[in-house]
């Protein structure tokens, strides 16, 4: 009695072909480092042939199957056929992970939408990738806890997907998003992507550009109307992928240059230095709101000037080294919340909880201003 299919170093067909036997109890299946052909003579290949033709409709019912990853680690993605997406067709599905393949065979509108009415977790790096397709997959994922989306190494040119609308039917329900352009010189639209109805949304991580537009070299931004736009309340982390970042070189006496072992100085670009300290002025609009960090080609520390009122109010800036650094699992991010600082210790000022308590009151008086 089989509950775990796990497979390595296989051509993906063969766990296709074992799939189709009868394993009415497996609750998870695994391919890793799958391979995308057959290597040997030619009649191997027509032993496949013929062994698919004979078992395509024959795939038994897998009512307990929970957990679907279907990793291919070849040079080019692999093209799944309509036999091989049959493997997602499982309404008991609850975590689906697809990585370095196409579903261009599921684009046409005779191919039914997938049964994922139970899904609450979908990892997709899929290459050649459409709205269409995209919109297919999404359609009935109705109960979608956590989105991680990869633009794959590969491709650049490709229009940016509007996932807020491709993840409307879960936005009541989704905790996670995850947005990664792995490519090296992504082409972002300027659409940005408006989240603020996302009434479950816990974390989002994203290129900046993708969730503001085009902003970092604007002036005179007016963040606040901004942020509530794209951001929901409920909001605990905003973590920004690969933000533009500038280098600063300090002023010196006439006559004085810089060594050979000068360390530059790499700051937030001021339109983002912006972003951070509305947050920090409106916190009592992101009430959640615990932390705000970021990744850079280079170090980037959280600027001084925000340091305190941040520590004050309980928000942490942090400039992260990896993605793995904020790892969203979901007992934390549930448990995650702010800490106010009572004492700062860098200014030897010291903050009582009722002066954090009025700090809070006057950002929601400036608040409901702003609205009115």
């Amino acid at each position: 009695m089989i509950h775990h299919l796990d497979v390595k170093n296989v051509d993906a067909r063969y766990f296709w072909l074992l799939f189709c036997l009868d394993l009415r109890n497996v609750e998870s299946a695994t391919l890793s480092n799958g391979e995308t052909m057959i290597f040997g003579a030619r009649d191997r290949l027509a032993d496949f042939q013929n062994m698919a033709s004979l078992l395509a409709g024959r795939i038994t019912p897998k009512p307990r199957l929970k957990t679907v990853s279907y990793d291919i680690r070849s040079p080019d993605p692999r093209i799944l056929s309509l036999d091989e997406i049959k493997l997602f067709r499982y309404p008991s599905l609850t975590s689906l992970r697809l990585h370095n393949v196409r579903l261009d065979l599921y684009a046409p509108d005779l191919v039914q939408p997938l049964p994922f009415e139970n899904l609450e977790s979908l990892h997709l790096e899929v290459h050649n990738y459409t709205d269409k397709i995209l919109e297919r997959l999404l359609r009935n994922a109705k109960k979608l806890k956590r989105f991680e989306f990869h633009h794959p190494m590969n491709e650049s040119d490709r229009d940016t997907p509007n996932f807020p609308r491709l993840l409307r039917t879960c936005r009541e329900t989704i905790k996670v998003i995850e947005l990664y352009w792995d490519c090296r010189r992504p082409a972002f639209e300027d659409k940005p992507m408006k989240f603020a109805n996302f009434t479950s949304l816990q974390y989002i991580a994203t290129p900046p550009r993708v969730l503001f537009g085009a902003y970092p070299y604007e002036r005179d931004i007016e963040w606040l109307p901004k942020l509530r736009e794209h951001l929901p309340p409920s909001l605990k982390v905003m973590f920004l992928q690969d933000i533009e970042i500038y280098e600063k070189t300090p002023l010196l006496p006439p006559g004085q240059q810089l060594t050979d072992d000068y360390d530059p100085w790499w700051y937030l670009m001021p339109a983002d230095y912006d972003m951070v300290k509305t947050l920090l002025d409106y916190e009592a609009l992101f009430p959640a709101l615990s932390i705000i960090a970021w990744t850079s080609p280079v170090g980037t520390e959280p600027p001084w000037q925000l340091d305190e009122p941040a520590v004050k109010i309980g928000i942490e800036l942090k400039c992260a080294k990896t993605r793995i650094q904020l790892e969203p699992d979901e007992e934390w991010l549930d448990e995650l919340e702010r800490n106010p600082a009572t004492v700062y210790s860098d200014t030897a000022s010291e903050f009582s909880e009722a002066d954090s308590e009025g700090a809070s009151e006057t950002g929601s008086e400036e608040a409901t201003v702003d609205k009115s």
